[in-house]
């Protein structure tokens, strides 16, 4: 093999493996940006919706979601800021407001998914009053609600990871991509007011 071309493989193959080389695990990070798939499933209807997630936190004070569908659609936008929460849906002009709680994504994912939940599955933390569980190296793996609401970690290399919540009639499967520990233009991020032609709602 000529030995211009056995060198330019062996760099191609170089970058190749550092690209795919997932960011290394850290337990203390308080903030990040995160991109991630999910399928949303009714457990009742058997339907399943798949999404695109570029979220951004930080742990347990504000968390920003760009929802998209196939073909890169901008579905919504979502913003949970202290006990709050707002999203605006591009595809029906319509915002919601209110306080954080089970019902809060029902109008967005039909589904009853406490959105703070999202904060212990992205940033790796056991759930208050869960019982929760941890894997040989010390990572939480599983936590169980007394109601039989489950999250499991898996899959782990460096922070990209899945992350199943299940409940009795849906499941809500997320594969997380990539991740950076960077979060910038927090201020503009975590601020979400809507068109003034959506229509707005209040959260109860």
């Amino acid at each position: 093999m000529n030995l211009r071309i056995a060198l330019l493989l062996s760099i191609l193959a170089l970058l190749s493996a550092c690209a795919s080389q997932p960011v290394r695990f850290d337990e203390t990070k308080n903030q990040g940006t995160w991109q991630a798939k999910v399928q949303v499933k009714d457990l009742k209807t058997n339907k399943a919706d798949v999404l695109s997630l570029e979220v951004i936190a930080l742990k347990d004070e504000a968390m920003r979601m760009e929802i998209t569908g196939t073909l890169g659609a901008r579905l919504a936008s979502l913003l949970m800021k202290q006990n709050e929460i707002s999203y605006a849906v591009h595809t029906q002009k319509k915002y919601y407001r209110g306080a954080l709680s089970e019902k809060s994504l029902k109008p967005l994912l039909r589904v009853d998914l406490d959105a703070r939940w999202l904060y212990s599955a992205f940033f790796d933390q056991p759930l208050a009053g869960w019982e929760c569980e941890k894997d040989e190296n010390g990572l939480v793996q599983k936590c169980t609600q007394k109601t039989g609401m489950e999250i499991h970690w898996s899959d782990r290399q460096g922070e990209n990871k899945r992350v199943l919540i299940k409940g009795s009639d849906f499941e809500v499967n997320v594969l997380v991509k990539d991740f950076s520990t960077k979060v910038q233009n927090a201020e503009k991020a975590f601020s979400l007011e809507p068109p003034p032609s959506y229509k707005r709602y209040k959260l109860l």
